[in-house]
């Protein structure tokens, strides 16, 4: 029984192998099979190795040897996300709908299918249903979101305003909201109407001041004044004050000729001073136990997730080699000052943005011929510095890697998935990705991060609807997510060189 558990529970373990042989020759036949439950725990195990084929294959078994309704359900939405990029999507979501627990989520995510697919109508009906019978879900507002971006696409604006209006109304203060107000005034700005565009934008920001959207909505609203023939100076220094490192900060100073923020001291090593001890974290912390010292801390969040208690945590967590860790509680604690103005905390700032895996950085970007503050930019928004992640579509590692392209990188050489794991390897092949794109596209930042995150031909077809106006090229990229990845992206690039230049 303990071999069975090693083999089924443990496929990345080294001694996983030997395991599986000593129960084939315990058994004298073939491996038995592992229990239904065991093999979901299996897949998601496989999975996070980037073993995607095994893992969807796992599933299917766990499925057809009989699970709970509940569990299969689970099983089947796994299944659908596994296969997003398959017809085979659509009847995994149809299956666990038919769970309660698992129906909003699957719904939504059928419709994104059905979208896909070139079936529009199936698809709105789909959100329509979700966000009628779940109305208060976090699924209802991602449906009426996506609703509202298939009346843009269709030229419906006034049925894109109504909704847009909608999720306001029924979300309040959530992102949910936050992305409402932001597309509202995209909208009036597209169809020419600036004032009305400047004001949704100003009162978005009146409304949300702390809100990751509130430096874009200042800036547009910048570019909607510039549009009525007025000076937009006033709200590019409002904005290069108050958000000076976010990316519409750094435009705004860009656009000003202003110099980046002063650092008020250089970045150290992110250490605390020797205060007496006042819990039991601090104690631990002060005796080495870094990793015991965190565990502590984070059990104190749900009650003091306060910016010390989240420094308290990066520190010790970086100390333990825990960085995606380190980086996830900074970051954290760095937000309010992002959307709030301040960069006092420098030391901080540098838990959030650190050189890790520096040597390699340094190495990988100087035989590619780029910028290493680029490639650390990149890591951090691709992998948050996880060597092991593994992303729905198949992307592994630092810099998120396809087999497939490591593979063409290399010659043709075979790479496993496991392989892309190692944190050399993958700084090397995606930094020389990275320097391929840059050189295709004739240097060109913004165009280079699309074809990274969207592809080269992705990026061809964007570069032929550039204009003169690169902010407005920027908002015009038809994939919302390869737009966020690059404004993180050069976000992230301005924060480091901010920091270490």
């Amino acid at each position: 029984q303990a071999y069975a558990m090693a083999w089924w529970a443990f496929p990345d373990s080294a001694l996983a192998p030997d395991a599986a042989r000593r129960l084939r020759e315990l058994s004298g036949g073939p491996l038995p099979e592992p229990p239904p439950e065991a093999r979901m725990e299996r897949a998601a195990r496989l999975l996070n190795l980037g073993e995607q084929a095994a893992a969807e294959r796992d599933l299917v078994l766990a499925i057809r040897a009989g699970l709970p309704p509940a569990i299969a359900a689970e099983a089947w939405y796994r299944l659908g996300l596994l296969r997003l990029r398959s017809g085979a999507a659509m009847y995994a979501f149809e299956q666990a709908a038919r769970d309660p627990g698992q129906a909003a989520r699957a719904l939504y995510w059928l419709g994104r299918v059905l979208a896909s697919t070139g079936r529009s109508g199936q698809a709105r009906s789909v959100w329509h249903r979700v966000e009628q019978q779940y109305p208060g879900s976090v699924w209802a507002a991602r449906s009426l979101l996506a609703l509202a971006s298939r009346a843009e696409g269709a030229g419906a604006w006034r049925t894109a305003d109504a909704i847009l209006t909608e999720v306001v109304r029924r979300f309040p203060g959530s992102h949910f909201a936050e992305e409402a107000h932001w597309r509202r005034g995209w909208l009036k700005y597209r169809l020419g109407r600036f004032a009305q565009a400047e004001a949704i934008w100003l009162r978005a920001t009146q409304t949300l001041p702390a809100s990751s959207r509130a430096a874009a909505n200042l800036y547009w609203a910048a570019k909607a004044n510039e549009q009525r023939g007025r000076s937009a100076r006033s709200l590019l220094e409002q904005i290069a004050r108050r958000y000076p490192l976010t990316y519409y900060g750094q435009r705004a100073r860009s656009r000003l000729r202003w110099p980046a923020p002063a650092r008020i001291s250089p970045p150290g090593d992110g250490s605390l001073p020797d205060d007496r001890f006042s819990s039991t974290h601090e104690e631990l912390g002060a005796l080495g136990l870094d990793r015991e010292a965190a565990d502590e801390a984070e059990a104190l969040l749900p009650s003091r997730a306060g910016p010390q208690t989240l420094r308290f945590i990066a520190v010790h967590r970086r100390r333990a080699g825990e960085i995606p860790a380190s980086v996830a509680a900074a970051a954290a604690a760095v937000s309010p000052a992002l959307y709030g103005g301040s960069t006092a905390d420098v030391e901080l700032w540098a838990l959030a943005y650190p050189r890790a895996y520096w040597d390699q950085v340094r190495a990988a970007a100087a035989a590619a011929g780029i910028d290493p503050y680029l490639v650390l930019a990149v890591v951090r928004e691709e992998s948050r510095f996880d060597a092991r992640v593994v992303s729905p579509a198949g992307a592994i590692g630092l810099m998120q890697l396809l087999p497939g392209t490591a593979r063409a990188l290399a010659g043709g050489a075979e790479i496993t998935p496991r392989a892309l794991m190692d944190p050399e390897l993958s700084l090397r092949y995606g930094s020389a990705y990275l320097g391929r794109v840059l050189q295709r596209f004739g240097g060109d930042v913004v165009l280079a991060l699309a074809a990274y995150n969207a592809g080269p031909a992705a990026a061809r077809r964007f570069a032929r609807q550039r204009r003169t106006d690169p902010d407005l090229f920027v908002e015009r990229i038809p994939f919302p997510e390869t737009r966020a990845y690059i404004q993180r992206v050069l976000e992230s690039y301005g924060i480091y060189r901010w920091l270490y230049r």
